[in-house]
């Protein structure tokens, strides 16, 4: 039985034109005065009238309803009752789910129970029943079928008015606002006909649709989740490089913004999708520039024991050898402290290793950005990649200890250089020699006991300003 809240509740949710019939009004009068079959006479004109309304408004979406508009046009202009035809044009269209369409037909056997003589009484459960069923299935419901909501949400995120961008709070309200018209069911719908918008429209629908999907995976409900890992990760669609790069970034920011997606995968779904991931962030056209939007993303990825590494562990190998992504990663500022260690460690090891392909790619990266690095880095990250630089540069390309001695003395090995082809590694020893020095300049005390905590310089040059502890020329025995 429906108690004095639930009526109230019904009432508040379902809007009715204070000039217009006000068949649900005159309902709950009747539900509440224990008139039951009045009350089930005004529902069926109630969910009737709002069918007959809706279909129109389909028909204006999609023409495949227009036919069914007709058809019932003819019997209201005959002067005929048309709810048995609205209904017999609403079951072959498809507009309506079977629980609907059931509902519709127990709706009318009720009805004709009590609008015509038969002995028969409608009981106070059997019109609670259908009170309850009416106002959830059709007088609650922004259309008759979601399908049509999904398809009017989609044609406002082609304007350019659809986000008011004034702040993030307002914007995600908005998403929150068109996704709650929707039942679970129609969220695979939604996801699909919104990631459609990548490829047959313009770079402002397409922020939009990046904006939106964004906005869903802030929202926590598995069902919009579900959708965005079977629909946006492993979209199909034919797509143009520029599309390619709007739909990769899309990708790497949902995951990024809601990990839990991922784990609505099944693991084979995982790995192709840890495989994608690689591929997008190793890609020239569109790795590196979704690299720098999803820099929490691969951060995730490296932290130890993370549930996004876990799941994708050969896009966390990536993040944790790739120079480039690396670099990306000292340039964004909410990293964590232990993943700029790794990348970090991750420069020192490189130019420590001998590897023919490894120092390729150390060189090809300087060649790139060595200009820039050193800004990145904070006096203690410079000191350890210094540290490595100078070793390297002291023991020269065989790598092993090779500093000039006079007499019983070993002195300063200024005739060491660089080969001429390793230049780029000579400019960043340059320029972070000057970082260090800076550095013991400012504050020789503290970056001395930095220093001596670090993996030890083969030659402690004079210029750097050691100031305790450091180790002295001795004489060789």
């Amino acid at each position: 039985m429906l108690s004095e809240a639930d009526l109230t509740e019904m009432e508040e949710s379902i809007y009715e034109d204070e000039d217009g019939p006000r068949y649900f009004a005159e309902s709950l009068v009747s539900f509440r005065a224990g008139s039951y079959r009045s009350c089930v006479l005004m529902l069926s004109n109630a969910v009737f009238a709002y069918a007959d309304v809706k279909l129109r408004q389909a028909a204006t979406v999609d023409p495949r309803y227009r036919q069914a508009v007709k058809d019932v046009d003819d019997r209201k202009e005959s002067g005929d009752a048309f709810e048995a035809r609205l209904l017999s044009c609403l079951r072959p269209v498809g507009l309506l789910e079977k629980k609907k369409i059931d509902y519709l037909d127990e709706l009318r056997a009720a009805r004709n129970r009590s609008a015509h003589p038969g002995g028969k009484n409608i009981r106070d459960f059997e019109a609670a029943h259908l009170l309850r069923q009416g106002v959830e299935l059709f007088l609650r419901q922004r259309n008759l079928d979601p399908l049509i909501t999904v398809e009017e949400i989609v044609a406002r995120l082609q304007n350019s008015n659809y986000f008011t961008h004034t702040d993030a709070v307002t914007d995600q309200k908005i998403v929150a606002s068109d996704v709650a018209l929707l039942t679970g069911a129609a969220h695979m719908r939604l996801v699909e006909r919104v990631v459609k918008l990548f490829v047959t429209h313009d770079a402002e629908t397409g922020r939009n649709a990046t904006e939106f999907l964004c906005g869903c995976a802030r929202i926590n409900e598995v069902s919009i989740h579900a959708a965005l890992a079977k629909r946006l990760f492993f979209t199909t669609l034919k797509l143009s490089p520029v599309q390619k790069t709007r739909v990769e970034n899309a990708v790497l920011q949902v995951i990024n913004i809601e990990p839990r997606c991922v784990e609505l995968l099944e693991p084979i779904d995982r790995r192709r999708l840890d495989a994608l991931l690689v591929r997008i962030l190793e890609s020239p056209g569109s790795g590196v520039g979704g690299a720098s939007s999803a820099a929490s993303l691969m951060a995730n990825c490296a932290e130890d024991e993370s549930v996004l590494g876990a799941s994708f562990p050969g896009t966390a190998s990536l993040v944790k050898r790739s120079l480039s992504l690396g670099y990306f990663l000292l340039s964004n500022a909410d990293v964590s402290p232990s993943v700029r260690r790794l990348v970090v460690m991750n420069l020192v090891s490189a130019v420590e290793q001998s590897s023919a392909v490894i120092q390729s790619d150390l060189l090809t990266f300087l060649g790139e950005k060595g200009a820039s690095l050193p800004v990145l880095l904070s006096a203690e990250e410079a000191y350890r990649i210094w540290v490595a630089l100078e070793n390297r540069r002291v023991t020269g390309p065989s790598h092993k200890r090779n500093i000039s001695r006079v007499g019983s003395f070993i002195t300063e090995p200024s005739a060491m250089q660089f080969p001429e082809n390793e230049s780029d590694l000579a400019k960043l020893e340059a320029r972070l020699r000057e970082t260090v020095r800076e550095a013991f300049a400012l504050d020789p005390d503290q970056m001395t006991v930095y220093a001596h905590r670090q993996k030890a310089l083969l030659h402690y040059p004079d210029d750097i300003g050691f100031t305790h502890g450091r180790p002295r020329r001795r004489a060789q025995r």
